[in-house]
């Protein structure tokens, strides 16, 4: 894939054989009507076929492990991080004066940058792991934007079926995917602005096809996330908040230290038990009844 930046502020994506690519909105972007596509919108927003940056570009590179992001930096004064799709991500860095130029390191994950007033910085990123399993349920965070769900049974299994059920399902969500939780068969997934519930069928151990079913308006951060049948657990330090699809507080503990792991230990619907792990070595089990 070929990424063209311009002048105009645009970002597009054309196929080697030069077929410009259609990407879709983001989560976070609305689509353009007809009469706008040739008018400047708002940052990172669909323009036609194109994608709308904000600010002169100067220099981009692809990186990542797989050239799977783009950096594109410039008048901004900031090294911007964007998906395949052209979703932006955030930013790397920010300075002083406008940045002219930049070297991807061959084997390190590390960015060379040269900005307008001399100045060279060397820039050294690392993506996190955002995992999360349950007994043959485990998905992962791929791209930042994608997330895979495999059945881990099946999985070994695969190359004796065909069953398309069997295979990893992929969910593009075209946002930051921050935290990922999964129980029994559903699957929660925090993004920027809001938490998607997913569900796939209950009466099949097997069935992979997920389907949103849920969404949950409410921003927060947190070191851990837990989903159960019917309500959402996130951890913050020694604070445990529960909450239910309609962004309500259900329930708040406070540990005696910050938690640091936790799992589902199930249960009957809605007073499953949670394990928690603390950082004095303390363990507890937790019900998030009402």
């Amino acid at each position: 894939m070929l990424a063209v930046c311009d002048w105009s502020e645009r970002l597009s994506f054309y196929h080697l054989a030069g077929k410009q690519v259609l990407q879709p909105s983001g989560s976070l972007m609305s689509r353009l009507t007809i009469a706008q596509k040739s008018v400047k919108g708002p940052v990172g927003i669909k323009c036609g076929k194109d994608r709308y940056l904000g600010f002169i570009p100067m220099c981009m590179k692809w990186i990542g492990d797989l050239s799977e992001y783009l950096a594109i930096a410039g008048q901004n004064r900031k090294v911007n991080l964007y998906s395949y799709e052209g979703c932006q991500l955030g930013a790397l860095s920010e300075e002083n004066s406008w940045i002219l130029s930049s070297a991807k390191h061959p084997r390190e994950k590390c960015l060379i940058i040269g900005c307008q007033d001399g100045t060279i910085r060397s820039l050294t990123y690392s993506l996190p792991i955002v995992h999360s399993f349950f007994r043959d349920r485990y998905a992962f965070r791929e791209i930042i934007t994608d997330v895979v769900i495999q059945h881990l049974v099946t999985e070994q299994r695969g190359r004796l079926t065909f069953s398309v059920s069997r295979y990893p399902a992929r969910i593009k969500c075209r946002d930051v995917v921050e935290k990922i939780a999964v129980y029994r068969n559903r699957l929660a997934i925090q993004l920027s602005d809001r938490i998607l519930i997913y569900e796939s069928a209950l009466d099949d151990a097997f069935d992979m096809h997920y389907r949103i079913q849920e969404k949950v308006m409410l921003t927060f951060d947190c070191q851990l996330l837990l989903l159960t049948s019917q309500h959402i657990v996130y951890f913050q330090g020694r604070r445990i908040t529960c909450i239910n699809s309609q962004s309500k507080v259900v329930q708040e503990w406070r540990a005696e230290a910050p938690v640091q792991c936790t799992c589902q230990q199930g249960g009957l619907e809605e007073v499953e038990g949670l394990i928690i792990g603390m950082s004095n070595g303390q363990i507890n089990c937790q019900s998030n009844s009402e």
